[in-house]
């Protein structure tokens, strides 16, 4: 990868090739099944920061993802690699002189292949053919001290099956919400360093 700065821009660029190789066996009473599974994929991001005098800093990304699924269904197929794409944008805010800062963004996040737990037997997963994740966060990270800082986030996701496999009876998930994603999330955390101090005798 590779970051460049011209003026008050800076520019990123990356990329990445990943080889997965997974051989899955499974054991049963009446079977004893290996499946081997070898997967691939380029994946790259790049994104562009304006740096402002006042602290304020617009960006905006775009990335890709590669994921292998190791394991079988209750079939015995192996799965497909789970793919993606992300869209972001957002500003960063930091206070001269200051230890702090807060980012506001909103993101584009489209997944294929997504495991999920299978419906007609909850042991093994099934993969979800498309999901879009639509959302926005805020971080912020303050400094009260020299001792101590806290750290604040939330975020609002709004996730939907675009693309399913249709079960046995031809049933749909399709304009569903996904499983498992939160639709608010918020978090905070306080972290406190202990002062200590060191004597010397003359």
């Amino acid at each position: 990868q590779d970051q460049i700065e011209w003026d008050r821009f800076a520019f990123s660029v990356g990329g990445r090739y990943d080889w997965a190789n997974t051989d899955t066996r499974t054991r049963t009473s009446s079977s004893n099944t290996l499946v081997d599974q070898n997967d691939g994929r380029f994946t790259w991001k790049t994104g562009i920061v304006y740096n402002f005098d006042n602290g304020i800093s617009p960006y905006a990304g775009y990335s890709t993802s590669f994921n292998p699924a190791s394991g079988t269904d209750r079939f015995g197929n192996a799965f497909s690699p789970t793919t993606g794409e992300q869209f972001e944008v957002g500003v960063k805010y930091q206070p001269e002189g200051m230890n702090s800062f807060v980012t506001l963004s909103a993101y584009h996040l489209t997944q294929d292949n997504v495991l999920s737990p299978d419906p007609v037997n909850t042991n093994f997963r099934v993969q979800t053919g498309q999901v879009t994740m639509k959302g926005l966060e805020i971080e912020g990270k303050a400094e009260l001290s020299d001792a101590s800082s806290v750290i604040a986030s939330y975020a609002y996701t709004d996730s939907e099956i675009t693309k399913d496999n249709p079960n046995a009876a031809g049933v749909s998930n399709t304009g569903n919400r996904f499983a498992f994603v939160p639709r608010n999330q918020a978090s905070i955390w306080l972290d406190y360093a202990l002062q200590t101090s060191t004597n010397w005798d003359g």
